[in-house]
């Protein structure tokens, strides 16, 4: 009989550069993100004294706020524990960018000068944005599938909820997986936006959006 070797049951896997685990909890991503960021951190911390506010926005933008925000949307309905560990790393990277001490406060630096979300608002705006180019038809197939509006339904038409332009949110089970995927984050997302900002014309621009969809979600952090 053939024997077979015995393979390791991998707990974590690497895809498109994100950990993910057997409960999709997020752990190993956010430790491991966490660390690269910190390390990017003191690095550039060493040389902040020469280097003028402009590189050191540059320099802060290229190592932490790009990783921070690469494929972001898979940490939305992540419990505030985890949320807090990346939002440590914006903190500290808000700290180096402004020179101040460790435990300075920073988060009115960060809105008022830096214009930086919060990280669970940066998210937020990931995934509002997927959830637009999805309404317009620029998203691929597989995502367009998933954001189906109320009024494309037959006996939801004469709905309050059809005419605003709402999407459809399927029921899922109180478990923390099925309320995080995107066809029932995207949708509960897009329609918790005022129908000002919901409503702009298909073929404005996508920065034209992206500046009105920020500023919402500034006063709301207000």
């Amino acid at each position: 009989m053939r024997r077979f070797p015995n393979w390791k049951v991998q707990r974590v896997v690497r895809d498109l550069g994100v950990l993910l685990d057997e409960d999709l909890s997020m752990e190993e991503h956010v430790n491991s993100l966490c660390r690269s960021c910190f390390y990017q951190l003191r690095q550039i911390r060493v040389i902040r004294r020469n280097l003028s506010f402009d590189a050191a926005m540059t320099l802060v933008h290229s190592f932490v706020l790009t990783r921070l925000d690469f494929c972001n949307g898979v940490l939305a309905g992540l419990p505030k524990f985890r949320i807090r560990q990346l939002q440590s790393v914006l903190n500290c990277a808000a700290r180096v960018v402004a020179k101040l001490p460790k435990f300075s406060h920073i988060s009115i630096y960060m809105r008022d000068t830096l214009h930086w979300l919060p990280v669970e608002d940066r998210i937020t705006f990931k995934i509002i944005l997927m959830g637009r180019t999805s309404m317009i038809g620029a998203a691929p197939e597989y995502i367009r599938e998933l954001c189906v509006p109320v009024s494309s339904q037959p006996g939801r038409r004469s709905l309050r909820s059809a005419a605003r332009g709402d999407l459809m949110v399927p029921r899922s089970r109180t478990s923390m997986r099925a309320h995080r995927a995107f066809s029932c984050i995207g949708p509960s997302h897009w329609n918790s936006l005022p129908l000002t900002i919901r409503n702009i014309a298909p073929q404005a621009a996508q920065e034209t959006f992206s500046k009105l969809l920020k500023s919402h979600l500034f006063r709301s952090v207000g």
